[in-house]
């Protein structure tokens, strides 16, 4: 049995190179702060709406600031992302209704389901509101520099299937709501501050999601090996594994090995990498400048 998120299924759509590399060669990029700032002024943003909905909504911002310097002290994010980080929790506090941190039943929750095909599904609620009408509604905190659309969420897979599934668990879902901050220090003309995108509950919607899903996650298990390089959209910009596919069919002039060993950390659960690499099915490139000497 595999678990599947809905990350790992993105990141198959958008290209199966890099889904091959992370999550069956086992080759996961190793982090450097500069690179993954964007990413960590999310986390930071989200543990800080985690500790206020453990409070109830009655932590101050001035303590749950020092709380969260205190937590990523070590954590080597960099200051500017610390600094995103809160600046979004003030912008959620302040533009618009924030949830009622009360009627919070669940945080950070992660969730498993059982899949039809044999495998699993994986995901993390950042929280679940009880309603009045014994209802709950879904939230999910977002961090975007851009204003996203309505459509991007109502029919995005994550909120779908995060729906269909917490109503075969059990629960009552009246809806579900992608909170948006922009974390960016400074903003210019129409840059938008916080936005809320509420998808209601649609039994029809949501199935077909799920079908989807599962169909996907067959795909994938069909062919383990399916490793198509697709290159990022204009804007995109190059991570470890599309430079891993360059210097592997020769387009930079590294050595593959040594490129493997600066970039990547070996995962978990499959085989060594010399052995992971070997499976590409082209003779790995190996390029060592010659000596002068």
């Amino acid at each position: 049995m595999t678990t599947y998120s809905v990350s790992r299924v993105k990141t198959f759509l958008d290209n199966p190179w890099k889904h091959w590399c992370k999550y069956l060669a086992g080759y996961k990029e190793k982090q450097d702060p500069e690179v993954t700032q964007y990413m960590d002024r999310g986390t930071y943003f989200h543990r800080g709406m985690e500790l206020l909905a453990q409070s109830k909504g009655k932590m101050t911002q001035e303590d749950l600031y020092a709380k969260l310097r205190e937590i990523y002290a070590e954590s080597g994010f960099l200051e500017e992302a610390k600094l995103s980080g809160e600046l979004a929790i003030d912008r959620y506090l302040s533009e618009g209704e924030p949830v009622d941190f009360e009627k919070i039943i669940e945080t950070e929750h992660q969730v498993y389901y059982d899949l039809p095909n044999g495998h699993q599904f994986t995901g993390i609620i950042d929280a679940v509101i009880q309603n009045d009408d014994g209802t709950v509604t879904i939230v999910d905190y977002k961090t975007h520099s851009t204003a996203p659309t309505d459509d991007e969420y109502r029919y995005s897979l994550q909120g779908n299937l995060y729906m269909y599934v917490y109503t075969q668990l059990g629960y009552n879902v009246r809806d579900m709501i992608f909170d948006c901050v922009n974390p960016k220090i400074k903003l210019t003309g129409r840059n938008y501050k916080r936005k809320t995108i509420r998808l209601v509950y649609n039994e029809y919607r949501t199935k077909d999601f799920f079908d989807q899903f599962v169909h996907l996650v067959d795909l994938i298990e069909s062919d383990p090996e399916f490793k198509l390089y697709i290159p990022g959209k204009s804007g995109h910009k190059p991570d470890a594994y599309d430079y891993l596919y360059k210097v592997y069919i020769g387009e930079m002039m590294e050595d593959l090995d040594e490129f493997i060993e600066k970039n990547f950390q070996k995962g978990l659960t499959v085989q060594p990498k010399n052995d992971r690499i070997a499976l590409l099915g082209y003779p790995a490139i190996h390029y060592k400048e010659e000596s002068n000497d």
